[in-house]
């Protein structure tokens, strides 16, 4: 494997496209671009997430502070008790433990970058917070 200090280039497309087996948890995908667990790299876990038309990422929290940057879409963001509005440019800061979800809200998927401040999406463990139905 080589050096995690080494640079490191991917492409979106040459990344599987992931998701939860549990229906409960939302109908969000990702594609994951650097975590320890599948590439050379530290410090970050970053990748893009796709939330299509009429589906959500249900509420949750886990340790890891994350970021979310919207490129594509519209979309209710619930950060906290609170919603708000989110479009392709929005940017939002997630602390530690913050319950927070994504709903698409528009006629086309909804995408966003996301990253977390730990080596691996291993290391994020998911504390769903509320369930759909």
């Amino acid at each position: 494997m080589t050096d995690p200090t080494s640079p490191l280039v991917r492409h979106l497309d040459d990344v599987p496209d992931e998701e939860w087996s549990d229906p409960s948890r939302g109908g969000a995908s990702w594609r994951t671009l650097f975590s320890a667990d599948v590439t050379p790299t530290s410090a970050l876990t970053t990748g893009v997430s796709s939330v299509p038309t009429g589906q959500a990422l249900v509420r949750h929290r886990h340790v890891a502070v994350e970021t979310y940057f919207f490129i594509e879409g519209h979309g209710v963001l619930t950060l906290g008790h609170d919603e708000y509005p989110v479009r392709a440019g929005s940017a939002v800061h997630i602390p530690s433990l913050t319950p927070h979800g994504v709903r698409n809200a528009g006629p086309t998927t909804l995408r966003f970058f996301y990253a977390f401040a730990t080596d691996s999406f291993e290391d994020v463990a998911y504390d769903f917070v509320e369930h759909p139905g």
